[in-house]
């Protein structure tokens, strides 16, 4: 089974990738825009560093080689791919505002995949009834407990338009917070969620708070995964990262997806 990823938000093709090449000896590849790889995300796969437009053309010519075309939030692609493959098997994953409250306007996109993945539960407003939760898989071999990292602080987070949100949060537990801005690359990003105890998850996008009840960012994951506690922004507080996070229960729901669409 040849499966091509294109793009790679937050590392999540790479995740999902290399579990799968190690399980069930696939053959998959990671294609992301070295421009767009802006924290070093694609650990697992390759980067073209080419303009948007050559970076479209070659994407399209190279996914002639394989049996799945797996497309991460780049739905731009999926008219051109159906019409130049119009016997491959498509699935389009999104993961967050290309697609939020957006489902009736882009319904001729979406319907040209034989299988829609969505991030996180908010997604499945407004989603088809057989569009799936695929939740986001942590890479644990990279995101874990570091013992002899000297801790810096109690609380942090990064400036996600929500700045002083978080610091209400942190000082309903009396915690002293610190922010960063979001320019960390991925493979230092658990040295520095290990400096701290929590990690306040909260963010905006386009006006609007993320991270409700119930739901945890991708970072707030990590942070977990780390052996940080997060707060949310309800104020709840975890301190496990759940069981469907992991790389091999997402990697089990798509290679299940994978084989069904196939035969």
């Amino acid at each position: 089974m040849k499966i091509l990823h294109i793009w790679n938000p937050c590392s999540v093709a790479s995740v999902i990738a290399r579990a799968m090449d190690k399980k069930y000896n696939t053959d998959s590849s990671v294609v992301m825009s070295e421009k767009y790889d802006r924290y070093k995300d694609t650990v697992y796969g390759v980067t073209w560093d080419l303009h948007p437009i050559l970076f479209k053309i070659k994407i399209l010519m190279y996914a002639k080689r394989f049996d799945i075309i797996h497309v991460h939030a780049r739905e731009d692609l999926l008219p051109i791919l159906r019409k130049l493959y119009p016997k491959k098997k498509l699935i389009m994953h999104y993961h967050g505002s290309e697609i939020r409250d957006q489902w009736d306007v882009k319904h001729e996109r979406w319907s040209l995949a034989d299988h829609i993945f969505v991030s996180t539960p908010d997604l499945l407003n407004g989603a088809p009834s057989d569009a799936e939760l695929l939740h986001n898989p942590v890479d644990v071999s990279i995101f874990k407990p570091i013992p002899d990292v000297k801790k810096k602080g109690d609380a942090m987070t990064f400036e996600y338009d929500a700045d002083e949100e978080a610091k209400e949060l942190a000082a309903r537990f009396g915690l002293k917070l610190d922010i960063y801005k979001k320019n960390v690359l991925y493979a230092n990003m658990p040295n520095l969620l290990n400096k701290y105890y929590y990690y306040v998850d909260i963010k905006r996008s386009k006006g609007k708070l993320l991270c409700e009840k119930g739901t945890i960012s991708l970072v707030g994951l990590q942070s977990l995964a780390c052996g940080i506690k997060v707060i949310n922004r309800d104020g709840e507080i975890y301190d496990t990262l759940p069981n469907e996070h992991l790389p091999e229960y997402a990697m089990e729901l798509v290679y299940r997806v994978y084989k069904e669409i196939l035969t």
